[in-house]
Parts: structure tokens; C-alpha cells; sequence
């Protein structure tokens, strides 16, 4: 038998016990294909960055009208939109990114809630900052990007992406549990494109492990 090679960066010692530290990154993709057209999809992306600028000047006036602290609630937000599509009009791809991120915010959040209360550190520490939600062009094989880069084709699928990327680190077995939180935040929001785990050499090895309390008799 002919030995396989491989480059295996990280490498978990399989000795590892289930209280010892342990950190796996969650990279976790969910896909949404938009039914639009390609000419209609171009359009509304090419307007989103400046309505999404013109709905963060909304957001930051509306905060400052409540004193001296910006404040910034589900009312608040509401209002904003409702200024924003008065005077700008709508657009799909930026409400499709709006509804997107208002299911996952809160289903990503609880579930870090739920993690750290197992003695796991989260990073990012805010669940907001390892969602990410994007339009995007989705082509079926490599060939077809190519062919699209080089203005020779145009076969894609406007589509829109959540992205969700967050270490999780530990004792290891509720690292391994801690995983399955974020895939339930992501299952709510739509069938799973993706979803991998990887293993990282752990930040805080030398620290002990946060334990626990015990369970009431």
C-alpha cells in the first residue's frame, strides 16, 4: 500500500479528554436563489450601497432625536425604513438582506447565550459581528465564471448569501455541543448550504477550563 499525503495544518490530539480545551471554527453558509432576473437583480445591486448609507443617516437621526444617548430600538429601526422606502422607494435585495439578518440576529444571538453558559468563549464575542449577508452571483461550475469574467457567457442565478463564521473554544465536549447551536441558528433560517468545522490550536491552552456549576441534588 502506497501512503496518501497530505498537509494537515491542525491536528487535535485524539487523546484529547472531553474536559480538556478544545477550539473549532463554524463556517456556515445558507444560499438564497432570488426570483428575479439577472437585469433586475443588476439593477437593485446597483443602488444598495448608497440606500444602505442613506438608511444608516436615517438611523443616526432618528437615535439623536432621543436625547443625549442615540438609541437605537426596533422602533427606531422601523421608522427609519419606513423614511427611507418614502423617499428612495424600495428595494427587493435590500429588504431580502433586512428580513434575512432579522431572523438570524436573534436565533445566532441566543444561541452564543446558551454556548458562553456552557464555559465555551465565543469569537467574535457579538453574535452581529460573524453574520455576514451579501448578494451574490451564483454560477454552477468554475467554467462558468470564467466564461462570465471574460464577457464570454452569462449563465448565473442572482441569489443571496448568509454567512455565519465563529470560533468556539472550551473543554471539549461541550465545544462539540456547542456546535450543534449554531447549526439549529442557521436551520432556522433555511435549508444549509454549507456547514464545516476546523479545527484551530486553542488562544487560551494555558488557561484552565471554565467549569460548570454543579447541578442542584
Amino acid at each position: 500500500m502506497i501512503a496518501k499525503n497530505f498537509v494537515d495544518e491542525i491536528i487535535p490530539d485524539w487523546q484529547l479528554q472531553l474536559d480538556e480545551t478544545h477550539r473549532i471554527t463554524v463556517h456556515s453558509t445558507i444560499i438564497y436563489r432570488v426570483p428575479v432576473s439577472q437585469a433586475q437583480f443588476n439593477k437593485a445591486l446597483a443602488s444598495l450601497e448608497a440606500r444602505q448609507t442613506a438608511y444608516a443617516d436615517e438611523l443616526t437621526q432618528l437615535a439623536g432625536r432621543k436625547g443625549k444617548l442615540r438609541v437605537i430600538d426596533h422602533n427606531t429601526t422601523l421608522a427609519a425604513r419606513q423614511a427611507l422606502s418614502k423617499k428612495h422607494g424600495e428595494n427587493f435585495l435590500d429588504k431580502f438582506i433586512y428580513d434575512t439578518e432579522r431572523a438570524i440576529v436573534p436565533e445566532l444571538g441566543a444561541a452564543v447565550r446558551r454556548i458562553n453558559d456552557r464555559g465555551v468563549r465565543t469569537s467574535p464575542e457579538r453574535a452581529g459581528a460573524a453574520i455576514s449577508i451579501s448578494p451574490a452571483r451564483s454560477f454552477r461550475s468554475a467554467t462558468d465564471l470564467a466564461r462570465f469574467e471574460q464577457k464570454r457567457g452569462s449563465t448565473w442565478s442572482p441569489t443571496v448569501r448568509l454567512e455565519v463564521i465563529i470560533s468556539l473554544e472550551g473543554p471539549r465536549e461541550q465545544v462539540e455541543l456547542s456546535v450543534e447551536d449554531v447549526r439549529t441558528a442557521m436551520l432556522f433560517c433555511g435549508p444549509v448550504t454549507s456547514f464545516t468545522e476546523i479545527a484551530g490550536v486553542p488562544h487560551h491552552h494555558d488557561e484552565p477550563a471554565m467549569k460548570l456549576p454543579l447541578a442542584a441534588p
